[in-house]
């Protein structure tokens, strides 16, 4: 999946080639802009 960039790479460096490899070739998530969840978390807490 990562590899087709439907997914992002979160284990550790297993799957970051793959990452790699799908941004550059604009794939998937990759082909226009996209936020990292976990930014995306970072930014819109949840509420207690």
């Amino acid at each position: 999946m990562v590899q087709k960039g439907l997914a992002v790479a979160y284990l550790g460096k297993a799957y970051q080639r793959d990452e790699a490899e799908a941004r550059a070739a604009r794939r998937g998530l990759w082909a226009g802009t996209f936020q990292p969840p976990a930014d995306y978390r970072a930014e819109h807490p949840r509420a207690p």
